[in-house]
């Protein structure tokens, strides 16, 4: 219980000097820099993008021995003719 009394009388005291060593900070300071660009050459930059990729390992296919026919024909469907803008029926 002492313990927290002395603390906070501890607070206090230092937030009461704070507050009025704040009072005599009341001048004010006006800085002014002139800014001066410098102008670089450009250059190119020196490295290049690489890359590494990991090793494949070739492997041959083999034919199958089943395979499916499909039939090709020869014609064509077409749709019929529409007129610009119209509507899908």
């Amino acid at each position: 219980m002492k313990l927290r009394y002395i603390t906070s009388l501890a607070v206090a005291l230092a937030t009461a000097g704070i507050a009025g060593a704040a009072d005599d900070l009341t001048k004010e300071i006006t800085v002014e820099k002139d800014i001066v660009p410098q102008e670089r050459e450009a250059s190119r930059l020196n490295r290049t993008p690489s890359l590494s990729l990991p090793k494949i390992d070739m492997k041959r296919l083999r034919w199958s021995d089943t395979a499916v026919p499909a039939p090709v024909t020869n014609s064509i469907s077409l749709l019929p003719p529409a007129s610009y803008a119209s509507t899908m029926t």
